[in-house]
């Protein structure tokens, strides 16, 4: 059997910045990035493929490895870090990554 070479991640869209990562390699200046694209960054930096994750209720899901060939296991959602969570907001969030069997994740930003 021949042997194929591992897909490349897909190109990832930080929608604060308005730029895809490929695009990134211009001098075009960038505001400050946001808290959604410093914990985007953090992620992807840690070796995970991230992508959006409305579908399950929060920020970003993370894959392992390729999207194709496994499924994501942590659902995150960016927080500020003095920010307080709602009972609500929590039960829901556990909720629905029980029924996908997902973690959820909350991360905080330091604002400073």
């Amino acid at each position: 059997k021949a042997k194929h070479a591992p897909k490349a991640p897909p190109a990832a869209f930080v929608p604060e910045q308005r730029v895809s990562r490929r695009a990134l390699a211009t001098d075009a200046p960038l505001t400050l990035p946001s808290r959604r694209a410093v914990i985007f960054e953090d992620l992807r930096a840690k070796g995970y493929v991230v992508a959006a994750g409305i579908r399950y209720g929060g920020d970003f899901v993370i894959y392992d490895g390729h999207p194709d060939e496994c499924h994501s296991s942590h659902t995150v959602r960016v927080t500020g870090e003095h920010e307080r969570i709602g009972c609500a907001d929590l039960a829901a969030l556990c909720r629905v990554q029980g029924n996908v069997s997902k973690r959820g994740v909350y991360a905080a930003v330091d604002p400073t």
